[in-house]
């Protein structure tokens, strides 16, 4: 496995420079933003990643309205 360092520079070499790839890297969320996603969300996310693994991201995203449909909004 390539180490990080190697990985983000070529990040870098690939965005152009430091602060255009910083531009584009998303804030992760504090622990108490994470706290409040509420259960039915993080079953949601993890069922989209679980289908995404098998099907290109373009169907899913189609279709995953449908699947919160079915699925009575994830609600546990």
């Amino acid at each position: 496995m390539r180490p990080f360092h190697e990985i983000e520079q070529a990040a870098i070499a690939r965005k152009g420079s430091e602060a255009a790839l910083a531009a584009v890297l998303i804030t992760p969320k504090s622990p108490d933003e994470i706290a409040a996603v509420p259960t039915d969300r993080w079953l949601s996310e993890f069922s989209k990643s679980v289908f995404q693994a098998g099907f290109s991201w373009k169907v899913i995203e189609t279709k995953w309205p449908r699947f919160e449909e079915v699925f009575d909004g994830f609600d546990v």
